[in-house]
């Protein structure tokens, strides 16, 4: 523990375990726990209202609602407190899983056919949907260079399908191999040239989307964890 006092003008400086910067709550452990929970109890807030004042919907009306009230609280700024322990990944879904069960329209399907019927893939899916558009920003310098991570491509001229390829970040720390420059690596490098070539954001998001829409991993949850490699340890 840093017992070290800080001060500005004489003044000694508060010690803070968190606070919160843009919206997202940032601890000294940066394992972003609270801002996790934070995320999940507004989220069923919104839930709660929409029931209330909305008791009967049609599907169009209750997609759009739960989008823009209810998963935006549940994406917003995601890359960087983006969880990898398995019960935190499962608590955030919990919040889609009871929201799909509001209709009657599809109450007593399964979740998977619940996400078909209504159109919405997982929030797993979502987060690793997000973490390869950010990356395809960040390689075709779309942001500012001086405030993104550092993705460095593998120069291995024996690479195939992919011409982006990135060179394998070896963490050795649990907590650093989740963090967006590790965790990115292998769903980015299986992609196709077809893909992470794309002349701009909005073809690439097709060409994605194109990609993954015969895989397991839209509508099923188990198969999304796999390819999110969570950890299932705290």
């Amino acid at each position: 523990e840093n017992n070290t006092n800080y001060t500005i003008k004489d003044k000694i400086l508060i010690h803070l375990n968190s606070t919160k910067d843009l919206g997202i709550i940032v601890d000294s452990k940066l394992n972003f726990y609270d801002n996790i929970h934070e995320k999940i109890r507004k989220s069923y807030q919104m839930l709660g209202i929409l029931k209330r004042n909305f008791s009967r919907m049609s599907i169009k009306t209750w997609t759009t609602l739960y989008k823009s009230l209810v998963r935006s609280h549940l994406e917003y700024g995601v890359c960087v407190w983006h969880p990898s322990k398995k019960y935190l990944i499962d608590e955030l879904e919990k919040v889609l899983r009871r929201a799909t069960k509001m209709l009657k329209q599809c109450k007593h399907l399964s979740y998977e056919n619940r996400l078909k019927m209504l159109n919405l893939p997982t929030l797993t899916y979502r987060r690793l949907r997000g973490d390869m558009i950010e990356t395809y920003k960040i390689l075709n310098n779309i942001y500012d260079k001086d405030v993104v991570p550092l993705l460095v491509l593998n120069k291995d001229s024996k690479t195939r399908g992919n011409s982006l390829k990135l060179s394998v970040n070896r963490a050795h720390l649990n907590l650093k191999k989740f963090y967006f420059t590790s965790r990115i690596v292998n769903n980015w490098n299986s992609l196709p040239d077809a893909v992470i070539t794309a002349p701009n954001i909005n073809i690439f998001k097709n060409k994605l989307d194109e990609f993954w829409k015969d895989q397991d991993i839209k509508f099923k949850y188990r198969e999304t964890l796999n390819l999110a490699g969570c950890r299932t340890y705290d």
